[in-house]
């Protein structure tokens, strides 16, 4: 079987494609336990072991966890989210994907852009962690995500996060999938509102930060 590595280019550019043979299961996770990893995204600091615990709308407890250790994911040493069990590589998450024709692959599926108005296509929903596993080009890929503000100023909790990046999301598909991430410098997601379908200027808090642990 053909195994092809596909980079999702920003603002909706085509995609391209180069084939090489792979050496591990097509699972989005590798097999390799690794010792020298790349430096995480400064919005979304993945470090192994770290983690991120939210008030969900409910006043539920909603945690997002990054496994204890590193594993080589395409040829580099990257962190695992552990609530989908994805490779993370700088600021993007790594998508298996069938392409038809017994062609596979693995995609890069962005997170944020620190880029103004750079709209990113995405296999995986960051908001919902839903995902797509098939699709032949970046017409089909369901989800984007743009950077709306690169540096704002924001209260969660009574606590005050500047260098704010503000990052919607959106289903091309489907006019009821929208939401707003907020990511702190050097923290990560504080904060994720929903927008409310019948008033598009409702923004509904759907989680906020409670705590979180960066083990760098």
């Amino acid at each position: 079987m053909n195994y092809v590595k596909i980079s999702i280019i920003l603002l909706l550019a085509p995609i391209m494609f180069s084939c090489e043979k792979e050496d591990y299961p097509n699972t989005g996770q590798g097999n390799t336990r690794c010792f020298d990893p790349e430096i995480p995204g400064d919005y979304f600091p993945a470090y192994a072991n770290s983690w991120w615990s939210y008030y969900d709308e409910n006043n539920e407890i909603f945690e997002i966890k990054i496994a204890p250790n590193y594993q080589e994911c395409e040829g580099e040493c990257s962190p695992i989210l552990e609530n989908m069990n994805r490779c993370i590589q700088g600021n993007a998450l790594l998508q298996p994907f069938y392409a038809g024709l017994g062609t596979s692959g693995v995609a890069t599926s962005p997170i944020y852009s620190t880029v103004l108005d750079s709209v990113l296509i995405c296999p995986i929903s960051f908001a919902t962690f839903e995902y797509q596993d098939a699709f032949l080009g970046s017409n089909d890929i369901r989800y984007r995500r743009k950077a709306t503000n690169i540096d704002t100023i924001i209260s969660v909790n009574s606590t005050v996060y500047d260098n704010v990046l503000v990052v919607y999301e959106y289903h091309i598909f489907d006019s009821l999938h929208r939401y707003y991430d907020y990511f702190a410098k050097d923290i990560g997601l504080i904060k994720r509102d929903s927008v409310n379908a019948q008033d598009t200027t409702d923004l509904i808090e759907i989680l906020r930060l409670k705590d979180y642990s960066i083990k760098e």
